[in-house]
């Protein structure tokens, strides 16, 4: 049977790499137990699926790692668990992987320009020698489903007319997502232009949004 194809399928992502990081509810409170990764979901580092092992994060209390049986974790909510309260004025900070998907999109257009650029002598009609430049990783997607936190991720600019983005990770799978098929993972990427538009009810849709990237990486899917 023939499958149907509409396009790249795209995927935008952050993702945290495991940095200790200050919980949020630290300091603690005299008696207080519970406290939150300020990025969720928590996932395995090596298959990205959420999890709930405590084995796969650290947590510190004043930069004293604590034992796995400690606390439990609950990675869909960032939310660590003491069994014990660490005690009052104490910093509960945590090292752990991250990964949240911000938009799902098709039809997308990957430019990979490696910046050569001819050296010509004058006299001469062709160039005498090609130099390397700097390559640049741009495109475009088209149609690109937002969650409702796109605004906040990509823009708008504050009053100042300027907007520090988080760099952001795009999976691309030119023939389906299916395992065995190849994959492009651009990583440090940045949104450039984009319109809203709301052509169907009650769903925000961007269409044609510029980015930039630093790496593409090609795979296929596992």
């Amino acid at each position: 049977m023939s499958e149907a194809e509409a396009g790249w399928v795209t995927e935008t992502v952050l993702k945290g790499a495991p940095v200790k990081k200050d919980m949020l509810g630290s300091p603690a409170e005299a008696g207080q137990t519970t406290f939150y990764t300020r990025s969720f979901p928590v996932v395995d580092p090596s298959t990205e699926a959420v999890t709930d092992d405590e084995t796969k994060v650290t947590v510190y209390v004043d930069d004293v790692a604590q034992d796995p049986g400690a606390f439990t974790l609950t990675g869909a909510e960032g939310k660590v668990v003491f069994t014990a309260a660490p005690g009052a004025d104490k910093v509960v900070t945590i090292s752990y992987t991250w990964l949240y998907t911000i938009a799902w999109g098709y039809s997308t257009e990957v430019q990979m320009d490696p910046g050569n650029k001819p050296l010509h002598v004058q006299g001469q009609r062709t160039p005498k020698k090609i130099l390397d430049g700097k390559v640049r990783i741009t495109g475009t997607m088209e149609r690109y489903m937002p969650d409702r936190d796109w605004m906040t991720k990509v823009g708008p600019p504050d009053a100042a007319g300027k907007k520090a983005q988080e760099e952001k990770e795009i999976r691309l799978w030119p023939l389906s997502n299916a395992s065995g098929k190849p994959k492009l993972v651009v990583t440090g990427v940045k949104f450039g232009p984009y319109t809203l538009s709301n052509k169907d009810p009650g769903e925000a849709i961007t269409e044609s949004i510029k980015w930039e990237g630093t790496t593409a990486t090609p795979s296929v899917v596992p």
